[in-house]
């Protein structure tokens, strides 16, 4: 081997192996999987305190991880359900582990481009001096492409923020599974409570008729009567029937939310009688700002700046640098060879891509507008039927339910005194348990409203919260 083939292979050597290092120096992306929390934006306050489901580091270790027990028994409160729901609600896995792709997506955006290796050979297989290698010449080279214009770091960013766009996703899910668990707690709550109405209703029918029948017999009412006393017993049992079908159902839908199948807790616990009056409405406005999805577009907004900003740098040319050495066989000689190439942007590079970005940061500045004057809205017209709800209850507890038991009281007392007929005693009882059952729907509706009103500012109410106490 000739002296100057020594010093040009050590030369080679030198040039790939600070080529390669250089490569790895630049490939050192944060290991975003060491921070399983980097992403998702501090909680809301409302439900901050319950756990939420995480997915795990590598998606290994989710399907190897032992079972968590499937259901709850026995009476259940909504802070037992809520952490059942919250740790297991599939809905909101799938947000959790869309985190973890878009971090794995950061990694990735993170990286340089990777040197290549060129070989080629050239004068080879033909005739005369040239058959075959007799005067081949052979190159071998190595190429960087150079990124101009910052493109690693803004592609960086990009990534970044699309992981934190990710990260508000599963925050406006976490808030959507408290909501719709506490929802259907209190439907569940609300059919336990009818449930058990129907049961005094019937149980009520049933001593009203026993007690027509007793004067049939005895020949102090007509056997008509005694004919509309069994029609109103048997339409009591009918309707106790259909509520402990509606109850059943209430449960096994509170179950899905933590993927059981079917419910095995026997009750839900809670007070649907306890009522909060609601805060001003210019305070709850004041906490608009707070709703996950309103910070989601301003995330957005950001999101498509920075995309802008990197599609502008992808329409600047990248250079690729190379360096090799080239071998003559006919005279047994060796030589370097250098390069360097630049595209020529005749047509442009990225002008479609730049375009469509700055298309798109408009779009999302009018988007943003619009989500924002649409949670305000939509928080106004829901406190109205709050406040109207509440106006109703009030009504219904001071001056409805107590003059319907008064007057069913006075005309089952009167029936039994001769005074009363008992078309007076049905159109009582009935009138008594359609209040009643009035005033449990437009409880249960309020409850409803004031958790629309949590979910619009992403904060807990005293009246919301004060019926599961």
């Amino acid at each position: 081997m000739t002296l100057f083939e020594k010093q040009f292979g050590a030369s080679l050597c030198r040039f790939f192996l600070t080529t390669t290092l250089a490569a790895g120096v630049f490939a050192c992306a944060p290991n975003v999987e060491q921070h399983p929390n980097e992403g998702r934006p501090s909680p809301r306050s409302l439900g901050e305190s319950i756990p939420a489901y995480k997915s795990a580091e590598k998606p290994v270790e989710a399907f190897a991880a032992p079972a968590m027990m499937d259901n709850l028994t026995g009476v259940v409160t909504l802070r037992s359900v809520l952490a059942q729901a919250l740790l297991k609600n599939p809905d909101l896995a799938v947000f959790s582990w869309e985190v973890r792709v878009a971090s794995a997506r950061i990694l990735q955006a993170d990286l340089p481009p990777n040197p290549e290796l060129n070989a080629e050979v050239e004068n080879f297989g033909g005739s005369d001096t040239r058959r075959n290698f007799d005067g081949a010449e052979s190159t071998f080279a190595l190429s960087q492409m150079i990124e101009l214009g910052s493109k690693r770091e803004k592609r960086t960013r990009v990534a970044r923020l699309e992981r934190n766009l990710a990260g508000w996703d599963f925050e406006a899910k976490r808030l959507d599974v408290y909501v719709a668990t506490t929802k259907a707690f209190m439907s569940t709550l609300t059919a336990q409570r009818r449930n058990d109405l129907k049961k005094e209703q019937f149980a009520l029918a049933t001593r009203v008729r026993d007690t027509v029948q007793e004067r049939v017999r005895a020949g102090r009412a007509s056997p008509l009567e005694g004919i509309k006393a069994t029609i109103s017993f048997e339409a009591s049992r009918i309707e106790a029937q259909r509520a402990v079908r509606e109850l059943q159902a209430a449960r096994d839908k509170l179950a899905a939310l933590w993927g059981a199948v079917t419910a095995r807790f026997d009750r839900v616990e809670g007070n649907l009688e306890k009522v909060s009056p609601l805060p001003p409405l210019a305070d709850l406005i004041n906490r608009i700002k707070q709703n996950p999805d309103i910070a989601r577009a301003e995330m957005e907004f950001e999101l498509r700046r920075s995309n802008l900003a990197l599609q502008k740098a992808n329409d600047i040319p990248d250079v690729t640098f190379s360096a090799g050495v080239r071998r003559y066989e006919e005279t047994n000689d060796g030589a370097f060879v250098l390069g360097v190439s630049i595209p020529i942007p005749v047509f442009g590079i990225n002008r479609g891509g730049i375009l469509e970005a700055d298309r798109r940061l408009a779009q999302q500045k009018y988007r943003r507008q619009a989500g924002s004057l649409d949670v305000t809205s939509t928080l106004k017209q829901t406190y109205r039927e709050a406040a109207a709800l509440h106006s109703e209850i009030v009504a219904l507890r001071t001056t409805i339910l107590t003059g319907a038991r008064r007057a069913f009281d006075a005309a089952e007392q009167g029936y039994r005194q001769g005074k009363f007929d008992f078309l007076e005693v049905l159109d009582a009882q009935r009138t008594l348990f359609e209040v009643r059952e009035r005033h449990l729907d437009t409880t249960s509706a309020y409850h409803n409203a004031t958790l629309d009103i949590e979910r619009l500012t992403g904060q807990a109410l005293v009246s919301a919260s004060s019926w599961t106490k």
